[in-house]
């Protein structure tokens, strides 16, 4: 009996979200939320661990989007850094307190990733 109840009660939810499906060509409404990302957040790369854009490019995009200049900050350190395959030019600095890392992407300068952390001597 018991058994019996929870084949109903599965069919019954089986039937409901099959029923409760819209299918979207059906739709005449538009669609306002495309169902597939528009960027990623990682671009694929070409093959070559070749720098299309200098260091000092890659510093200059840094520093920008950290929104400092090159005179505002000490200790800028570039090097190119090999993240599972996936070639990047690590932009270091400190500034105001804080130690900045960015990782710039070596073909088209998007900032890939970003770390920044408070020096605990800093008030």
């Amino acid at each position: 009996m018991k058994t019996l109840r929870i084949c109903m009660l599965l069919s019954l939810m089986l039937l409901l979200l099959t029923a409760c499906g819209v299918d979207p060509a059906a739709s005449s409404e538009p669609d306002l939320i495309s169902p597939t990302p528009t960027h990623t957040l990682a671009p694929t790369q070409p093959p070559s661990a070749t720098p299309t854009i200098s260091r000092d490019t890659a510093i200059r995009i840094a520093l920008q989007t950290a929104g400092l200049s090159k005179a505002s900050v000490r200790a800028v350190e570039a090097e190119l850094d090999n993240d599972d395959g996936y070639y990047v030019w690590e932009v270091d600095f400190e500034a105001n307190g804080r130690e900045y890392a960015y990782d710039v992407d070596i073909h088209t300068g998007a900032i890939v990733e970003v770390d920044t952390e408070k020096h605990s001597w800093y008030h």
